[in-house]
């Protein structure tokens, strides 16, 4: 029984990258090469992914650039910093319900949230915790 299990998957490995490119999952050639230039926000550079034996963390990145581009302006631009406002700002609740099982979690406004500063001070933010978390 073992080795019926062993076989099977030594054969679906042995098959896996070419059942992915058959599928269209590795290489889509019908779709237009990415048109961004945007910079990438310092919290996703490639100095900040593990790097070690064996990580092929360059090869990776540079296939994930244009998805890490697309990421980086959902990070700066204006049209999404009031999300970013809201969980910088805000503080967590738990709603009331008389069942414990059904409370849900929200972060409430603030006033902080909407002060005239507050762009800037939600970007810096974001940028001190790029730094810290290295």
């Amino acid at each position: 029984m073992p080795t019926k299990n062993l076989d099977f998957m030594s054969d679906v490995c042995m098959h896996f990258v070419e059942d992915l490119k058959f599928n269209g999952c590795i290489e889509v050639p019908s779709t237009s090469s990415p048109t961004l230039t945007n910079t990438l926000h310092p919290f996703i550079k490639l100095d900040r992914w593990p790097r070690g034996y064996d990580q092929h963390t360059h090869r990776i990145f540079e296939h994930m650039r244009p998805a890490l581009q697309l990421a980086s302006l959902l990070l700066t631009e204006d049209c999404t910093l009031p999300w970013f406002h809201h969980v910088t700002w805000g503080y967590g609740l738990f709603d009331k319900q008389k069942d414990p099982t059904m409370q849900r979690f929200f972060i409430a406004a603030t006033k902080k949230e909407h002060e005239e500063s507050g762009d800037q001070r939600t970007r810096q933010k974001q940028l001190d915790l790029a730094k810290a978390s290295r």
